[in-house]
């Protein structure tokens, strides 16, 4: 049977199932007083994703991809358990795969669910959750059928429902001037919205309840969910006059210009001097709540104002990607910070709350970032750790190639011990034996931030015999520093107190006796050492001499 529609619920849904049943034969292993609940879920789950015989023996998975997809070996491997630490995942529909397995994991422990809650959970997925299935004779005929159900079907954009609500209340004052002033805002609006995809038709529309919920959040301060964005029109709608409508629409069609000439990295609509912060915000950082802490101050004039807002965001985001909190929070101070920006309109004393809100950051990433594992679970190196990297050689170290979106996908994660080392005895580096090195190589530590080239001609090398490489050909000052302190030939300036700064948080580590590694001790030492950089980064107190 081919499926004409509903491909990615169908995909998505198996992707769920497998996830749920690693997740499951891992708790087997585990001390759990509901092993043998886990031991049934493990043999049961299976069955939302594959066939299998009277003996419950694998025969063929459900969902078969069609061959001109791009993604149906890595599925098949990840549904039966082929894939290993040398699979390279190779394009975005892949990575896409991947990302709602690892999903599943991330909000498990993200939410700090129970083993109770989760077994009920699974036992809700597996009886209580149906597909419904529509079948046509021909493919002609579903195709037919399929149009026919999305126009019956069809519910209106919350968009639409929005202006009509908005458009009656102004007929309604049967002023007829505030009426065309309104239509004419609004399909300016409209068309911004539209702007990504006619600029780059690789690109999709801003989509107008993704774009609403953020305008409600930077603006109003209100975290409205999309399924809530009529009814909290509605009650605006009870307070405001035709004017204000009116001038609802102004804004939604300026913000909306700037916004979508932002998401194409048009940059110069918001600034003319400070593109590399820009570029950290939308191409290096990336996530939503960072852009949208940006919109309240669209209106900047003062490009120093600008600068230290969009400082200060960076910094702040920064403080809760690598405290290993929720980024939900960000969405919880929005409304904090505009207030407060509203009431004094002073920059500064915005820029001091963002401070002072970073700083109740400070003790979770001191606890945090030493001791964690950036790594997927497949055991290679996290994109954080990549991110980590690219914001501290960039933003403190001051090189613009690892911002730089051209080059980006040229810069990778070196790990200074090597993943892969010809050793017998682990205790010579410090480990208790090879489950320790496991723990300890994707440590923030035993990470840096080297050119993909750098990393095929370094590849699983000793430690003593990269030093060289790190010294003589590495652009980056933080893995220099593994090689040497850092110098300059200019005795004052800028560089001189750059390069003084960097040498006063990270010492080189100094091989001893018959070491030729990367050690434990090492790793630890330089976790710390990154960590305190960081955290004088995010409180912006770097310590220059």
């Amino acid at each position: 049977m081919t499926v004409i529609d509903g491909q990615q619920r169908l995909t998505t849904i198996t992707i769920i199932f497998k996830a749920l049943q690693s997740y499951a034969k891992r708790k087997i292993n585990e001390d759990s007083e509901y092993k043998e609940k886990w031991s049934n879920l493990a043999s049961n789950l299976p069955k939302g994703y594959s066939m299998t015989n009277d003996l419950g023996e694998f025969v063929k998975l459900k969902i078969k991809h069609d061959a001109s997809l791009p993604f149906g070996d890595y599925y098949r491997r990840l549904m039966q358990d082929q894939l290993n630490e040398d699979y390279v995942i190779k394009n975005n529909s892949d990575k896409n795969i991947n990302e709602i397995y690892e999903y599943v994991f991330d909000f498990i422990e993200r939410n700090a669910l129970t083993e109770k809650q989760i077994i009920r959970f699974i036992n809700y997925l597996m009886y209580n959750v149906y597909l419904i299935m529509t079948t046509a004779p021909s493919e002609a005929k579903a195709f037919q059928l399929f149009e026919v159900l999305n126009d019956r079907g069809r519910a209106l954009e919350p968009l639409d429902l929005i202006k009509n609500l908005a458009l009656k209340s102004i007929v309604k004052d049967g002023d007829e001037s505030l009426k065309e002033e309104f239509l004419s805002h609004w399909k300016k609006f409209s068309e911004n919205l539209e702007y990504p995809f006619k600029q780059d038709n690789r690109r999709k529309k801003i989509s107008s309840s993704k774009f609403l919920t953020n305008y409600f959040l930077a603006i109003y301060g209100e975290n409205v969910k999309k399924n809530n964005l009529l009814k909290f029109f509605k009650d605006k709608l009870k307070d405001w006059k035709s004017i204000d409508i009116v001038d609802f629409s102004k804004d939604l069609a300026n913000i909306s210009y700037i916004y979508a000439k932002l998401e194409v990295h048009d940059y110069t609509t918001f600034t003319t001097k400070h593109q590399y912060l820009m570029t950290t915000i939308y191409e290096v950082i990336g996530i939503e709540q960072a852009k949208v802490m940006l919109m309240p101050f669209y209106s900047l004039t003062n490009e120093d104002d600008k600068e230290l807002i969009l400082k200060a965001i960076i910094r702040y985001v920064t403080s809760v990607l690598f405290s290993f909190n929720q980024t939900n929070s960000i969405e919880s101070f929005i409304p904090k910070m505009i207030k407060k920006h509203y009431e004094d309109k002073n920059i500064k004393k915005t820029v001091k709350l963002i401070n002072d809100e970073i700083n109740l950051y400070v003790d979770d990433i001191k606890a945090s970032l030493p001791s964690k594992r950036l790594e997927n679970k497949n055991g290679t190196h996290s994109s954080k750790a990549l991110l980590l990297y690219r914001l501290l050689e960039g933003l403190i170290s001051e090189n613009n190639n690892a911002i730089s979106k051209s080059l980006s996908k040229q810069l990778t994660i070196e790990h200074i011990l090597s993943q892969k080392i010809d050793i017998d005895d682990y205790s010579l580096l410090g480990f208790v034996d090879a489950e320790e090195f496991a723990q300890y190589k994707n440590k923030v530590g035993n990470l840096t931030l080297i050119n993909n080239t750098d990393n095929s001609s370094i590849g699983n090398k000793k430690f003593i015999d990269k030093l060289a490489h790190y010294k003589e050909d590495v652009e980056f000052l933080l893995t220099k520093k593994l090689a040497t302190d850092l110098e300059t030939n200019v005795k004052n300036g800028q560089d001189t107190r750059l390069v003084n700064m960097l040498n006063s948080y990270i010492d080189t580590p100094k091989l001893t006796g018959n070491e030729k590694h990367f050690t434990k001790s090492m790793i630890d030492t330089r976790s710390n050492e990154i960590t305190n950089l960081l955290i004088d980064f995010v409180t912006n107190n770097l310590k220059y001499k």
